[in-house]
């Protein structure tokens, strides 16, 4: 299940899918409250991040081994549930997101 490396956004959203079919504890429970459990998960990661910045400007030689082993890929994680929640075309949309930044700052 785990072990092709060169997935494009539907494999991994399939993966995904598979995954929360038997592991989402929230599953069956109605879209907002699914999407407000994974902002839980999401603000408990982004408190990582805030954890290790802080450490920085203190001068704490702090690991980036949590961001880079949990942190990036539950972020992935979390907005591929999101998007199958939602049911959009994942790699359309990040494409239409690009093309916003890229016209916003004229790049």
């Amino acid at each position: 299940m785990f072990r092709r490396y060169n997935m494009d956004t539907k494999e991994l959203q399939r993966l995904q899918t598979e995954l929360d079919k038997e592991y989402w504890q929230h599953k069956d429970l109605p879209i907002p409250e699914q999407i407000r459990h994974s902002t839980l998960h999401l603000v408990k990661l982004l408190g990582k991040l805030g954890t290790y910045c802080e450490q920085q400007e203190h001068g704490i030689d702090y690991p980036l081994t949590q961001i880079i082993e949990e942190v990036i890929p539950d972020l992935l994680s979390h907005s591929l549930r999101f998007s199958n929640l939602l049911n959009p075309e994942l790699e359309k949309l990040y494409q239409d997101r690009l093309k916003k930044i890229k016209e916003r700052y004229n790049i």
